[in-house]
C-alpha cells in the first residue's frame, strides 16, 4: 500500500476503484475474474461496493445485498464478506452476508442502486482505516479470506 492513498482525493468512483485494487495487488484482468455481474468486484470471499464518500451506510448496504442477489441467481458463490469501501475517507466497512441471508434470497428488480431507503442493518460493522499501516494490514488480511454464505438452491 502506498503511502499517498491517505492523502489521495478521488474525482469518480472507478479511479478510487482502480487505485484501491492496485495497491492491494488485486488484478483485475488476470484469470480471476473480479469484476462480474455488474459489481463493484468480487474476489475471494469478498463482495466491493465502492462510493467517494458513504454517507448512508444502509443504502449502500442494501445495493450490495442487491448484487449478492444477483450472484446468488447466477450461480455465482455468495461471498461471506460485503466490504462497502469509502474511498475519500479510506475506510472499509465490513458486514457479514450470512445475517442477510433472507434478503439475499429475495428477487430485485430494476438498478441495485436505486430504491435503497428503508433497509435496516441488522449488526453495526466493523470499521478499518487502511491509510495507516495497520488498517492496510487488516484489509490485506480480510482481502485473503476465501469464504462463502451457504445458500438454498432453488
Amino acid at each position: 500500500m502506498d503511502k499517498e492513498t491517505s492523502n489521495k482525493i478521488f474525482t469518480t468512483e472507478r479511479e478510487g476503484q482502480l487505485h484501491f485494487f492496485e495497491n492491494f495487488g488485486i488484478d483485475i484482468k488476470g484469470e480471476n475474474e473480479v469484476l462480474i455481474a455488474y459489481t463493484d468486484g468480487v474476489h475471494n470471499g469478498n463482495i466491493f461496493e465502492f462510493k467517494l464518500s458513504i454517507n448512508n451506510t444502509q443504502q449502500v448496504l442494501f445495493q450490495a445485498v442487491k448484487y449478492l442477489s444477483r450472484l446468488r441467481i447466477t450461480g455465482h458463490p455468495v461471498p461471506k464478506n460485503i466490504l462497502l469501501i469509502s474511498l475519500n475517507q479510506s475506510r472499509v466497512y465490513i458486514f457479514d452476508s450470512g445475517d442477510y441471508f433472507d434478503e439475499i434470497h429475495e428477487i430485485y428488480y430494476g438498478g441495485a442502486s436505486k430504491s435503497n431507503d428503508g433497509f435496516e442493518i441488522k449488526k453495526q460493522p466493523k470499521e478499518i482505516d487502511y491509510s495507516t499501516d495497520i488498517g492496510a494490514d487488516k484489509v490485506l488480511k480480510l482481502l485473503r479470506e476465501n469464504n462463502f454464505t451457504k445458500i438454498k438452491i432453488d
